[in-house]
């Protein structure tokens, strides 16, 4: 008895890892690209900015 809940038991943490750590690991992926992406767009206005006021154009 106790032998066989555990082995359900087992199956269903080991289904609900392999289900959840994809999807999680993908989530985490597309937040760091995303984020990036961002930052570096954001980044890159003020340099725009910068490098037109710069001293050395005048």
């Amino acid at each position: 008895m106790n032998r066989w809940v555990l082995a359900v038991a087992w199956f269903l943490f080991g289904t609900a890892v392999l289900l959840v750590l994809p999807l999680y690991l993908e989530v985490k992926l597309v937040l760091w690209i995303g984020v990036g992406w961002y930052a570096d767009k954001l980044r890159r206005k003020p340099d725009d900015q910068a490098s037109r006021m710069s001293p050395g154009s005048s």
